[in-house]
């Protein structure tokens, strides 16, 4: 039975020609661990437009020792916004991060 099972995955590889390759991967959360400047004021936003972000919910330094976690960024003009969690909890969009 294990004969016959090796048997078709090779007829298989040589049908759609795959070569077995061995592949190092490295596994990466998808969550990356940010600290807030403790000298900043920086808002935290809505949303992003192409102008700009919109919607000021909040500063983040309300939120100094809280656990940010940004997860993407996106970029207007020259600025990089990252979309952060606090605490486990969708926040938004802070503009600087260090």
């Amino acid at each position: 039975m294990k004969k016959l099972k090796v048997l078709i995955i090779m007829s298989l590889m040589i049908i759609f020609l795959v070569k077995p390759r061995t592949v190092l991967a490295k596994s990466l959360g998808s969550f990356q661990p940010k600290m807030i400047n403790e000298n900043g004021n920086y808002r935290i936003y809505r949303k992003l437009t192409r102008k700009g972000p919109a919607g000021s919910m909040g500063l983040a330094r309300t939120f100094k020792y809280g656990n940010f976690q940004a997860n993407a960024v996106r970029k207007v003009g020259k600025s990089k916004y990252y979309y952060v969690w606090i605490d486990g909890h969708k926040a938004g969009l802070i503009n600087e991060l260090s």
